[in-house]
């Protein structure tokens, strides 16, 4: 359309009306889509969206009166390759990112996000506007023209460049992102030499460089946050703008100390980005790419051919960078000696490392290995307590490294004026356990009274309450280590005296079984049972398929998506029923019984879904599915059978045409085609300058002038 600058009388305010182009109004496909743009916009109120008044129509001309924004576009920032601040550039993208959220909410899809479409107040204040491509979601009866030329291209998501009808709000986010990557690089990630078929092959196929590639000044997480907001597969993507505003906020304020480092040079910044780089980078094919393959005029298979190919440089050497070399030169030849007079030293720590390394048990004389004793170490507070193993007394603590005879044991410390301890412990065969204990002081009795110091009192005679709890400790299972205050003192079950009233920290760990920790306090009470349930851990369950997502829906109940990067499920232990779906695949369905802390690897081998394509063409054509040739010159009608989901469809007859589409088969349905050559069809033909504006054109068809004039 053409926008003018205009004043609204009756307001004596300044506005912008957006009118189709004279001629084009007669264009029924584009004038849905101005009105699809002004009913888009007139269902969104958000500062940072352009504002619609209304819509008129006046001598069969059709405009859309908005808001007038005083500034520039985005693009007009770009337009001398220099990349933005990085602070103004999360600005920037905050701003739009707000526009989008409220679009999104409002089941409105703007699908044509690009610096052109972004304009600028002096005050940097962000209006996005041209929803001219926008899609409404619920309203099926709209469909948009995905094909596009120049910038617009850079700018599409992988879906749009496929041409699949079912593009979404992840659409925004992708060209968002290529949008936010030329702020901060200057560039889009695409060579400008390409052709634009080459431009949608690399844009559906082949991998993009990071940022830093043309902007080395860039966060390593500036890198990380473009490249998921231009994930070719939309799943991995940000999944809203919600979820990228969060990120967004998030990394701003983790990197916040360098939004403000210096920017490159600009007289040192190239005129035109290094595509060197970019231009190295190896194709990746995805199973999921439906675009067919495009043939390589010449493929450059040894590492020597590469380097050939690659463009030789040259680089003269200053007189004063030649004297810093020799400079550093006579520094390295003088540190060499200093280097030879370390060596001996460093040989000898190295042989006293080798000798104080633990030694391998060795072997009998008979060749059978000798078996390792258990070894208990025993440290207290207060020191020189005796201890007891079986109620034999072994000494006085510190005990270092005594050997058992049995891995399991009785364990008593005793020393007098403390509580003693009392435990019983069961270790693995050659396990070295090292105990430290702090012994608790035994409760001081209240005094009493002699019997010839007078009479009694009530209170004399009072008994007094006990100053000690003895616990009385269980667990479910047994055999857990327990720990109060962070000491061990021994396994369950146990009995274990503690001072009434005071707080304690307890902790109780088993192997299989997930650690149990809380603060109490002892009870006032002579004795005190507690019996504890330990959790088991639980299991964990790895997926590979050969197809990816998978949802997996765990005893009819929990649903969970995984897909290729986080297929690991955490499953409680025992029985379960997995059923394991992915789209246009059989079902598979799998009992498992899953121990607790156990990890258990699952591959499952999915079974395509088939649905049939019924084909009938007049007069005759060739017939490409996936591009391979299935039937030759026919005419009759024709049934394929074909895996469920997307393929590619190419029909050819040498004496008129081809036609070329995506269909998409159903399982166990029938999808009917016809197509006839010989059908006349009505063509309008229009042509637009670079301005895009209506021209006056020759038409030539099949390469012999008609002597007819664009518009036709």
């Amino acid at each position: 359309g053409l926008v003018f600058k205009a004043l609204n009388t009756h307001l004596d305010k300044i506005v912008a009306l957006k009118m189709i182009a004279p001629g084009l109004s007669l264009n029924e496909k584009l004038l849905n889509r101005f009105k699809t743009e002004a009913r888009a916009l007139a269902r969104l109120e958000n500062p940072h969206i352009v504002r619609i008044s209304d819509l008129l129509e006046a001598d069969n001309h059709w405009f859309i009166v908005m808001e007038y924004i005083e500034g520039d576009t985005l693009r007009d920032r770009l337009k001398d390759k220099r990349p933005l601040p990085l602070k103004e550039a999360i600005e920037i993208t905050e701003q739009i990112l707000s526009a989008l959220q409220h679009a999104h909410s409002a089941s409105i899809v703007h699908r044509d996000i690009k610096p052109s479409n972004i304009l600028l107040t002096k005050d940097n204040v962000v209006k996005v506007t041209d929803f001219g491509l926008a899609k409404i979601q619920e309203n099926s009866l709209i469909h948009t023209q995905v094909s596009a030329v120049g910038g617009t291209l850079y700018y599409m998501s992988p879906e749009q460049v496929r041409s699949l009808k079912e593009t979404d709000h992840r659409t925004d986010i992708y060209s968002l992102g290529i949008t936010m990557y030329q702020m901060v690089t200057g560039t889009v990630p695409f060579n400008p030499n390409q052709t634009d078929f080459d431009i949608r092959e690399t844009i559906v196929r082949k991998p993009l460089p990071k940022p830093s590639t043309f902007n080395p000044y860039l966060p390593p997480e500036i890198d990380d946050f473009i490249m998921k907001a231009i994930e070719k597969n939309p799943d991995d993507r940000f999944q809203s703008a919600v979820e990228m505003s969060q990120e967004l906020s998030e990394l701003k304020e983790k990197i916040k100390d360098r939004l403000n480092q210096a920017q490159p040079d600009s007289g040192l910044a190239q005129d035109e980005p290094d595509f060197s780089n970019y231009l190295e980078i190896k194709e990746e094919f995805t199973e999921a790419s439906v675009t067919p393959e495009i043939p390589i005029d010449k493929k450059i298979t040894s590492e020597a051919e590469k380097e050939e190919s690659k463009p030789e440089i040259r680089r003269s050497v200053t007189t004063t960078e030649s004297t810093q070399f020799t400079r550093l030169t006579d520094i390295v030849k003088k540190k060499r000696f200093w280097l030879f007079g370390l060596l001996p030293v460093l040989i000898i720590i190295l042989v006293l490392y080798l000798i104080s390394l633990p030694r391998t048990p060795a072997a009998s004389k008979t060749g059978t290995p000798i078996v390792k004793k258990s070894q208990l170490s025993v440290y207290t507070r207060p020191t020189e307590a005796q201890v007891l193993i079986n109620n034999q007394l072994i000494g006085k603590s510190p005990i270092d490294s005594f050997i058992l005879n049995e891995p399991q044991f009785t364990l008593k410390i005793v020393k007098t004026g403390f509580q003693p301890f009392d435990s019983t412990i069961s270790l693995q065969k050659g396990q070295h356990l090292l105990l430290n204990v702090s012994l608790l002081p035994q409760p001081k009795s209240k005094p009493t009274t002699s019997a010839g110091s007078g009479p009694k009192t009530p209170s004399s005679r009072a008994v007094a309450k006990p100053m000690v709890t003895r616990l009385a400790l269980t667990s479910n299972p047994a055999g857990a280590a327990v720990f109060i205050n962070n000491n061990f003192i021994g396994q369950t079950p146990l009995k274990y005296n503690l001072n009434a009233g005071e707080k304690i920290r307890l902790r109780l760990e088993k192997s299989g079984y997930q650690k149990l920790q809380k603060q109490i306090s002892v009870p006032t009470k002579e004795t005190w049972q507690l019996n504890i349930s330990l959790n088991p851990l639980p299991a964990r369950l790895r997926i590979t398929a050969n197809q990816w997502p998978v949802q997996v829906q765990i005893d009819g109940q929990k649903k969970v998506i995984v897909n290729k990067n986080n297929n690991t499920l955490s499953v409680d232990p025992g029985k379960h029923i997995f059923v394991f779906r992915t789209p246009n695949f059989k079902a598979i369905q799998k009992e498992l019984t899953l121990k607790k802390a156990e990890s258990r690897s699952l591959t499952l081998s999915f079974t395509p879904l088939y649905g049939t394509l019924e084909l009938h063409v007049l007069p005759w054509a060739n017939i490409l599915i996936d591009g391979q040739l299935v039937k030759k010159e026919t005419n009759i009608k024709n049934r394929f059978k074909l895996t469920a989901g997307r393929h590619t469809l190419r029909i050819e007859n040498p004496a008129f045409s081809f036609i070329k589409k995506t269909i998409e088969i159903k399982p166990d349905e029938v999808v009917q085609l016809k197509y006839n050559f010989n059908q006349k069809v009505e063509t309008r033909i229009l042509a637009f300058d670079t301005q895009n504006h209506p021209v006056f054109a020759q038409i030539f068809i099949d390469g012999t002038a008609t002597g007819q004039y664009t518009p036709k």
